[in-house]
């Protein structure tokens, strides 16, 4: 019998993977605001407080900040203080927090 011994051409390397360079809202904030149901409550008829469906509602939201962090990014990363979200889901990765907050930390560009 033989055995194969090729090494793994892919090696794991974990959050390593998460690319949080030149964020934009366009080109990744609204795909994470798409991908985790954020619309559901947040949308054209929200039933939470406050839309998140265009670039300038979601940029108010990143800007408002309460106990020196945005709202935004409090509310996503699970902060003390802060309502999670999303309400009823899933936490968001951990990449896509770091994606939120060098958004943020890069003056939220669109």
């Amino acid at each position: 019998m033989q055995y194969s011994r090729s090494p793994h051409p892919y090696p794991t390397t974990g959050s390593n993977n998460c690319v949080t360079t030149n964020m934009t809202y366009t080109n990744g904030i609204s795909a994470i605001i798409n991908a985790n149901g954020c619309l559901g409550c947040h949308g054209a008829a929200p039933t939470a407080p406050f839309s998140l469906q265009t670039y300038d509602q979601v940029k108010a939201k990143a800007s408002e900040t309460r106990s020196n962090n945005s709202v935004l990014y409090g509310a996503v990363a699970h902060l003390s203080g802060f309502t999670p979200m999303p309400q009823g889901g899933s936490k968001l990765s951990a990449c896509e927090i770091s994606k939120v907050k060098a958004w943020i930390d890069g003056g939220m560009p669109q």
